[in-house]
């Protein structure tokens, strides 16, 4: 009963994250593409960070907060709303957490503890090992945002904050499990 009760429940863990990666994947085509604007700015931070890999960027009118999704294709999520709220070296820094994400790989390594957290759902230690990993991931992420920004940043935190309001104020979209996403508890 016990390995019927493991296969089941791996087996429905599996099929929830196929469905939401579709989810995921099908709404990153239905935005639209970033402004030119916007994607000077990217070039200018792939460039900086010295990335070679072709991300593409999208605008969603929906609320969601910026995410970096798909393995294959790399895509950055940006809302509308946001995009046009925040300045350009403030739009610089969310592009440049997301980028890092892309540069150190943290998509295949969440790829990784989705599958472990599948086939081991029922260890404490995994699920807290994965949420305190995902923590310093961001820890990491946002130091090393804070090393390519130089003399700018010092309007990192405050770019957070202002990206974490948008966040706890709205209804954003989710992708956890998916992309890199923090849950509420973090921000």
């Amino acid at each position: 009963w016990a390995l019927c009760g493991w296969t089941v429940t791996s087996a429905f863990l599996c099929v929830a994250v196929i469905w939401k990666s579709v989810r995921v994947s099908r709404f990153a085509r239905s935005c639209a593409p970033a402004s030119r604007e916007l994607a000077a700015i990217l070039n200018s931070c792939l460039e900086q960070l010295r990335v070679c890999r072709q991300v593409e960027l999208r605008v969603s009118d929906e609320n969601l907060t910026p995410a970096l999704c798909g393995i294959i294709r790399p895509c950055i999520l940006l809302p509308r709303s946001l995009a046009t709220t925040l300045e350009t070296n403030e739009l610089r820094a969310v592009l440049l957490h997301e980028l890092v994400h892309l540069k150190r790989g943290d998509l295949l390594v969440n790829l990784g503890q989705t599958i472990l957290q599948i086939v081991y759902f029922y260890h404490p230690l995994l699920w807290l090992a994965n949420s305190r990993i995902r923590k310093l991931r961001e820890q990491a992420v946002d130091e090393a945002v804070l090393v390519a920004m130089g003399s700018e940043a010092e309007m990192y935190p405050a770019t957070l904050v202002n990206v974490a309001k948008f966040t706890l104020h709205e209804r954003a979209v989710s992708f956890r499990t998916v992309g890199i996403k923090e849950s509420r508890s973090a921000i």
